[in-house]
């Protein structure tokens, strides 16, 4: 059985509205063309709600297609923090699944207590 090759897709710099249509279009090609994509941010300055919310579509994509977005974000890191401040996942009812540093799922909190 062939091993599954992890794409590495690096997050650098500072990631603003700006970056938009740039971002969600790259990860989207990356997804496309890979079953498991791992996102860096370790040479990540900033990012702003838009791009948080780019990446959480970016993740919802990928599960739908079947394939996999990991995206490595140490604890206190830029993501980690950004993430803590932008209050996105409260707001979508979401919660980040981490294994170590890295966001492997995203679990729809309403869908968990209506199973429960």
């Amino acid at each position: 059985m062939p091993a599954i090759e992890v794409h590495t897709f690096r997050l650098k710099g500072e990631l603003a509205l700006r970056d938009a249509p740039r971002l969600a279009k790259e990860l989207l090609e990356a997804i496309t063309a890979n079953e498991v994509v791992l996102v860096d941010t370790s040479e990540l300055v900033s990012i702003d709600v838009t791009a948080l919310q780019i990446l959480v579509a970016a993740h919802k994509s990928a599960h739908g297609r079947g394939a996999s977005l990991n995206i490595h974000a140490s604890h206190g890191g830029v993501l980690d923090l950004a993430l803590q401040r932008s209050g996105i996942t409260a707001a979508r009812d979401l919660s980040l699944l981490w294994e170590n540093d890295v966001w492997i799922s995203l679990a729809n909190l309403q869908s968990k207590s209506a199973a429960a």
